[in-house]
């Protein structure tokens, strides 16, 4: 079995990452790559045309039920989580995981669950860590994990935070990763099928959902005592190795650190409408009016 499905995931200084990643590329690479890089809502549809500047590969925003086809390039698009299935791909507008949709963990999940030892998955520059819970997702399901040199990373926080969490099975600079990907997609793996964990195939199956029954969260993790700074409601805690991270029965999802950000702007919010004279509303910290708890 040859690996042929590569995901790749990054945020801040992830773009000049990309570009000396994806420059030696050969144009027949027997893989087919997705990417997903920490988007603003209203960011212009231009990542696909740069990152293609770069490439000799077909490259293109990925779209809702698009088969999955050795040597292209797909994005996932502002505001669409990119998940994968055995024979296509999924867009999802479904709950934000670590404050952000598109999210890399969605992306890495489900490609560990549908495509096991057949995954590569890298992560590049970028702050907090989003990112880490789905590579240790690929390393339970039998892939192969990349990680960028953090001395090599424009923000070296994904990269370190991956590092203090497991050990990837390659940690390369952004300039040797094209010829590792391509090495590494003509070895053949010889190790034996990994089955998902119960916890893995559980998140996956509410991974772009809105809404899982309390009774399923309970077998994800423990409930805890925070609540959801999006939605309000209550937040599980699930230990992911050394990785602690939380997810609400809607859907929200953080790893701790991405957590205490996202508690701090809520707190933020309320305290500028509150100084304002606005109404918050409950679980939010925004005008009611402004209310996308999605």
């Amino acid at each position: 079995m040859h690996p042929n499905v590569i995901v790749v995931g990054g945020s801040s200084g992830s773009l000049e990452a990309l570009a000396r990643l994806f420059k030696d590329l050969p144009a027949d690479l027997r893989a087919a790559l997705f990417v997903v890089v920490h988007t603003a809502p209203d960011s212009p549809a231009m990542f696909a045309k740069m990152i293609g500047a770069y490439t000799r590969l077909p490259t293109q925003y990925a779209r809702d039920g698009q088969r999955i086809s050795r040597g292209t390039v797909s994005i996932a698009p502002a505001q669409h989580h990119m998940l994968l299935e055995r024979h296509a791909v999924k867009l999802s507008s479904g709950p934000k995981e670590n404050r952000f949709r598109p999210a890399i963990d969605p992306l890495f999940r489900t490609a560990a669950v549908f495509h096991g030892q057949r995954v590569i998955a890298i992560l590049l520059s970028g702050y907090l860590d989003d990112g880490v819970s789905g590579l240790l997702d690929v390393q339970a399901c039998g892939g192969t994990t990349v990680v960028q040199s953090p001395e090599d990373a424009m923000v070296d926080a994904m990269p370190r935070n991956a590092l203090k969490h497991m050990k990837p099975h390659h940690v390369a600079k952004a300039s040797s990763m094209g010829a590792l990907l391509e090495e590494l997609v003509e070895k053949r793996t010889e190790s034996s099928r990994k089955y998902p964990p119960e916890r893995l195939l559980l998140e996956t199956a509410t991974t772009g959902a809105l809404g899982a029954d309390p009774a399923v969260m309970d077998r994800l993790g423990s409930r805890s005592d925070i609540t959801c700074p999006d939605c309000g409601g209550a937040l599980w805690e699930i230990q992911q190795g050394s990785l602690v991270r939380y997810r609400c029965h809607i859907g929200h999802a953080y790893t701790s650190e991405s957590l205490a950000i996202q508690q701090k702007q809520v707190i933020d919010q309320t305290l500028e409408i509150a100084r304002a004279g606005g109404k918050p509303c409950a679980g939010r910290g925004r005008p009611i009016t402004e209310h996308q708890c999605l």
